[in-house]
């Protein structure tokens, strides 16, 4: 198993526990269709998804070993498809519940050690999440002076802007003089936020023209944490635009009141703003 912080170089065994999971599903699939005198197409693929999830009729209270199974079938009309997946799923139940009374005991002792993995897990969560908590009312004064020096509400000191050059800094161009013409001075550092977007692959994607345009006059961008969730809130300062009157929008991200999650996986709950 896994302990907390070694994600780098070992994997907890939720992931080794979905990769079987998944096998055996797809080849329980090929069966059943075979039975129905039926070929699924080579790209037929099982996709399994293992995570911590809550045991229906505990109150609440009890969590355990939850599987979510995406499958696809190209080609295959959606009423065969479905027919398909439940006569797999009869199978694949009948097949664990057959199982010999001694290889039975040995699978109930895997769960139970599942069990105190996933007690074990939470606890690191929580501990995660107050660390982060701890940390983020150290780095605020940061973003506050990235904010100012972005929006050109203050200019940086020499000392603040004084940097001795580093490797990972590169070959910086030489410094232009100034421009002679009328042209006004840049006020902080223009586009600063859709540049910053645009530069991560997963937002970059997300960005259309007309976001482009609404995005130059993003500001600022704070995450915070809120008060009885483990979820956050978006806080994203706009300068005056043609686009909203709003200077300020923000959205809230709540979890599913757990931070229960052994695999690092986000128990989303629902989103206000």
């Amino acid at each position: 198993m896994a302990g907390p912080g070694n994600s780098a170089t070992v994997q907890n065994p939720e992931i080794f526990f979905a990769a079987g999971y998944s096998s055996c599903f797809l080849s329980a699939l090929h069966a059943v269709a075979g039975r129905q005198k039926l070929v699924l197409p080579k790209e037929t693929a099982v996709r399994c998804r293992a995570h911590i999830g809550k045991i229906e009729g505990t109150g609440g209270g009890g969590f355990g070993l939850a599987v979510e199974l995406f499958v696809s079938m190209p080609g295959v009309e959606a009423d065969t498809a479905n027919k398909i997946l439940e006569a797999a799923h009869q199978s694949f139940v009948r097949e664990i519940q057959d199982l010999s009374p001694e290889v039975k005991k040995r699978v109930d002792a895997l769960l139970n050690l599942q069990d105190k993995h996933s007690e074990i897990a939470s606890k690191f969560r929580e501990e995660v999440l107050a660390l982060e908590k701890k940390y983020s009312v150290l780095y605020a004064p940061l973003y506050e002076k990235r904010a100012q020096f972005v929006s050109g509400s203050a200019e940086p000191t020499d000392q603040e802007a004084h940097r001795e050059k580093t490797d990972e800094d590169g070959d910086q161009p030489e410094a232009r003089p100034a421009a002679d013409d009328a042209a006004s001075p840049a006020t902080g550092i223009p586009e600063f936020w859709l540049r910053a977007l645009k530069t991560h692959p997963l937002i970059a994607e997300q960005i259309t023209d007309r976001d482009e345009e609404a995005l130059k006059s993003l500001t600022d961008i704070k995450a915070s944490y809120l008060d009885g969730n483990p979820g956050f809130k978006l806080t994203f300062t706009f300068a005056e635009n043609p686009f909203f009157s709003e200077t300020t929008l923000e959205k809230s991200y709540y979890l599913d009141g757990t931070t229960t999650t052994s695999n690092g996986d986000i128990m989303y709950d629902h989103a206000d703003g």
